[in-house]
């Protein structure tokens, strides 16, 4: 790729950022970088005015350009990670604007979209993007910018992604996670990269004073890569511990996705001055370490230059960014759409120009080929619904499988009751003895012919199974005499008389006259899915 140089612009309420490279390759020659402090009277959201402030800058220092590259602030953006159905390449541009009117704060026909792919499944289908959107307005607002000033932006990126291609190419970061924080005169903006990724984005709104700025802005001197006048900011440290705070509550609401997200590295860059009072604090405050940004070893220019380049991190992202296609992958100038349903029909009018004939084969072709696109998605749409429909029944199976043990475990209690009237015998074995016991599961009883001693012996052992209790204070069993009182033919001198007793269990009786209502709730299950 031929290297060509491009002019970088980057601006706030308080001051302009421009930067000269030589760009190709991948790689930025930095030809000259400047940072101007705007007058106090100058609103940066005129275009007008701005723009007439930008051309002024560019002719003092003999810049002659058409286009431009520029970004929009975090604060004038929305950003959003969304996960998503797993979805192919192709078809994700659609998928993301018809999340997008759900995610947006305002509709989606006032904004330009565009999307950075984060991860894909083990099929290589898209499963997570970045959302990024911009109102039309404001897009509209600094394209009449440059205008004002004579350009035409070629790209409009995003600041926050811009910081991430440049913290990108700073070696040491580049496989880190990294906090990075950039100060603005009123807006500080906290990111986080990691894994080339943009993970997470905020603006916190804190002033930050500088000293000097009225007389630097009434004379508009210049600090220029060859030229450099430090500026210090006031030691203000209402200012340094409300950045702390803001560090802090980014980092807490980033882990709120990534609980267990471990910072290796907090980088602080911006050109108030400020900027080393907020690292002591934050490596104090958070003990992690912190460094303020430098990306001279990457530029391959000299360390004395670091402080002078401190606050172009987003600039030198937007230079590096356009160095190599696709770099820059957040465009909104030109952002990722669906494509028009009939877009491979068109061109093969346009190129054919052939007559009716022909002009009905291409329309069949298309619509056939299109046809072949619309089922195989729904081919594959309609194998995904099987697959979950075999899931959700084989849950509700499960759930049937569960419901008819949990009945057969609530009936299944024979022993426990049969110990139950055992130990309610009276002395049993020598006046009492229990004969041809029956368990009854139609009327839910036990069935048993008792030889007793006498009747006295029998009506104490069927009063005492009528007074028990549950825990609800009802009667366990209910005791029914089948047949009267027989003394005499017993086989057995000590125990003169006999009778047969059905005792009943309430609970189970309870429960399966119900059983049936459940069988049938069961059946319903399978039937309706």
């Amino acid at each position: 790729m031929a290297r060509r140089r491009v002019l970088c612009l980057d601006w706030d309420r308080r001051s302009l950022r421009l930067i000269v490279a030589r760009v190709g390759s991948g790689t930025v020659k930095l030809e000259d970088a400047h940072q101007h402090r705007l007058p106090p009277n100058l609103n940066a959201d005129d275009p007008a005015a701005m723009g007439e402030f930008i051309a002024g800058t560019l002719k003092r220092h003999r810049m002659k350009f058409r286009r431009c590259v520029v970004d929009v602030p975090r604060d004038r953006a929305v950003i959003n990670r969304l996960t998503i159905p797993p979805t192919p390449a192709q078809e994700l541009a659609g998928a993301v604007q018809f999340q997008a009117m759900r995610e947006l704060p305002f509709p989606l026909d006032e904004a330009v979209i565009d999307h950075v792919i984060m991860a894909r499944d083990e099929n290589k289908n898209v499963v997570e993007v970045l959302l990024a959107a911009a109102r039309k307005d404001t897009l509209g607002r600094i394209s009449a910018t440059c205008e004002a000033a004579g350009l035409t932006p070629e790209r409009i990126g995003l600041r926050p992604y811009a910081n991430l291609i440049a913290i990108q190419r700073v070696e040491e970061f580049a496989r880190q996670r990294v906090l990075f924080v950039e100060l603005g005169p009123s807006m500080t903006e906290i990111d986080v990269f990691r894994d080339g990724q943009l993970a997470f984005s905020r603006a916190a709104s804190v002033t930050v004073p500088v000293r000097g700025y009225d007389a630097w802005a009434a004379d508009s001197r210049v600090i220029g890569i060859n030229e450099l006048e430090t500026i210090e900011a006031q030691h203000d440290e209402s200012s340094v511990a409300e950045l702390v705070l803001e560090v802090v509550r980014s980092l807490q609401a980033y882990r709120v996705a990534e609980p267990n997200a471990v910072i290796d590295q907090i980088v602080i860059a911006g050109g108030s001055g400020l900027e080393p009072d907020l690292m002591d604090a934050v490596e104090k405050r958070l003990g992690l370490p912190c460094v303020l940004y430098d990306p001279t070893g990457s530029l391959g220019v000299s360390p004395t230059d670091s402080l002078k380049l401190r606050s172009f991190s987003a600039t030198l992202g937007l230079a590096w960014g356009v160095s190599r296609e696709n770099l820059l992958e957040l465009n909104f100038l030109d952002p990722k759409k669906p494509l028009p349903p009939g877009i491979t029909l068109r061109r093969r009018l346009q190129i054919a120009g052939v007559a009716a004939a022909a002009l009905v084969v291409c329309i069949a072709g298309g619509t056939v080929y299109h046809l072949y696109q619309q089922s195989s998605t729904l081919a594959k749409r309609t194998k995904e619904i099987e697959q979950l429909s075999e899931m959700v029944k084989a849950d509700i199976e499960l759930r049937n499988h569960i419901d008819e043990l949990d009945d057969w475990s609530k009936q299944a209690v024979w022993v426990d009751h049969w110990a139950t009237i055992v130990e309610s015998m009276v002395d049993p074995g020598k006046k009492m003895i229990a004969k041809n016991i029956k368990f009854e599961e139609s009327s839910s009883s036990i069935t048993l012919d008792l030889l007793c001693k006498d009747y006295e012996t029998y009506i104490a052992f069927i009063e005492k199974l009528r007074t028990m209790k549950d825990a609800k204070e009802k009667p366990v069993y209910t005791v029914n005499q089948q047949g009267k009182w027989q003394e005499g033919m017993t086989g057995d001198a000590d125990l003169i008389g006999s009778a047969r007793v059905q005792v009943v269990v309430n609970d189970v009786f309870t429960f399966r006259a119900e059983a049936k209502k459940r069988e049938t709730t069961r059946k319903a299950r399978l039937q309706n899915f």
